[in-house]
């Protein structure tokens, strides 16, 4: 079993690598086998910074999906069947154990909870897809928009996300970068998919979800599985999301990998 980090831009980001190696070297301490997953620019990066990932593979963004930081992920899931891992999600240990699941993420979004799944932006897009070209899509249109079920709608947050069945990973990876390519056509201005984030999530979180329902398959949140917590994730912790949290990760790999230390300020400079 595999482990994974993705990564597709290449635009400097300081917290990025340092969050990323940090999250690294917790898969390491804990004896976790990890790829990475990027372009080849990221992946000589990390080379030189000292991160000895089990295997590199290089991938390539399309025009259609350099503005969707989640596309990475669906490439990475169309190649192996591994289980992805934001750049700042810790695993504290092995969570391989729950793959008897036939799908793993992290945890819920209610949708009523969260702007970035409203009603609103999902009609918006209801006529940049065309109709009984991608199923599950048609179905979470119809659930959402006709209020069906309203009360237990929610997505499914892919800071973690793992499948046991290689071929139902890449249906769904090749179908999330279809709504990409629709996404696009509909937003070809920057400014416009800038102003618009909730268009990964919804190709990615909220389409993992349906696609679920449609399929009737069994998903896991682990978030919601061990109350002693498989892993850390920072995308949960707000409080946390500042510039001290960097500074105190940055010091921990000072004083406990001196040797990747310094390779790493020689990029965040």
């Amino acid at each position: 079993m595999y482990y994974a980090h993705t990564f597709l831009s290449n635009k400097k980001n300081n917290d990025f690598l340092i969050y990323q190696t940090f999250s690294f070297l917790f898969a390491k301490k804990n004896k976790l086998n990890i790829n990475l997953y990027a372009n080849i620019e990221h992946i000589e990066i990390c080379k030189k910074i000292g991160l000895d990932y089990d295997n590199y593979i290089e991938i390539s963004k399309k025009d259609s999906q350099k503005h969707y930081w989640s596309s990475s992920k669906m490439e990475a899931l169309k190649i192996n069947n591994d289980i992805i891992i934001d750049h700042d999600f810790f695993l504290l240990k092995d969570i391989s154990n729950f793959m008897n699941n036939d799908v793993i993420y992290s945890h819920k979004e209610y949708i009523k909870d969260n702007g970035w799944y409203s009603k609103d932006p999902l009609i918006a897009f209801e006529k940049s897809v065309p109709k009984n070209v991608i199923q599950e899509w048609d179905y979470l249109l119809d659930q959402i928009i006709q209020k069906k079920d309203s009360e237990n709608q929610h997505a499914f947050n892919c800071s973690i996300i793992g499948f046991k069945d290689k071929n139902i990973a890449k249906d769904y990876a090749t179908k999330s970068l279809l709504l990409f390519e629709y996404f696009n056509q509909k937003y070809q201005n920057v400014s416009q998919i800038r102003n618009n984030m909730y268009l990964p999530t919804i190709a990615e979180q909220l389409f993992l979800s349906f696609y679920i329902k449609y399929h009737n398959l069994e998903a896991l949140a682990l978030s919601n599985k061990d109350k002693s917590g498989p892993y850390i994730h920072l995308g949960n912790k707000k409080n946390e999301r500042n510039t001290q949290c960097p500074k105190k990760i940055l010091n921990y790999i000072k004083i406990n990998k001196p040797d990747i230390y310094q390779n790493l300020i020689k990029f965040i400079v």
